[in-house]
């Protein structure tokens, strides 16, 4: 099985859990079906366009499985999870990030950058986004957990 590093962004919403206790759901679901998987954040900064309910924190996971049951299981877990007024994200990035991600991914540590950057930077790389609501930039924060979070870049929390 290949090393899936799975960043989420934005599933949170005013009335509703933040986005660390949805990754947790996420994390027991996968535990449920015998995988292990291992958490890391990434600080991005606070931007004028991005309301805050808390620290703008994106989260990713370690977990070795198909990517496809990855995307099933968890993109219809943030499904369920998210809240209606959320910008959720998911992205995936198989055993580790190319340079070219890296760097954007970088980038987005200390400034905004824009979701056809992430776009981009993904179809040639290969990385997987997905928008999965709403205004669809929490593939941003989920495209940034994710690339860091596969070349040792992220913190674990």
């Amino acid at each position: 099985m290949p090393i899936l590093y799975i960043g989420i962004d934005d599933v949170d919403g005013a009335d509703s859990p933040d986005t660390r206790e949805v990754i947790q759901e996420v994390v027991r679901a996968l535990e449920g079906i015998g995988k292990r998987a291992n958490l890391f954040c990434v600080p991005l900064p606070r931007v004028p366009s991005i309301e805050y309910t808390n620290e703008n924190r994106a989260y990713a996971l370690r977990v070795e499985m198909d990517p496809g049951e990855a995307v099933d299981l968890i993109g219809g877990l943030l499904a369920d999870l998210a809240s209606e007024d959320s910008n959720p994200g998911l992205a995936i990035v198989i055993d580790e990030a190319y340079p070219t991600a890296v760097a954007l991914a970088e980038a987005a540590r200390s400034k905004e950058i824009s979701r056809l950057s992430v776009e981009r930077v993904s179809e040639q790389t290969g990385i997987q986004v997905l928008e999965l609501g709403g205004t669809g930039k929490g593939v941003i924060g989920a495209f940034t957990a994710a690339v860091l979070a596969s070349v040792g870049r992220a913190e674990i929390p």
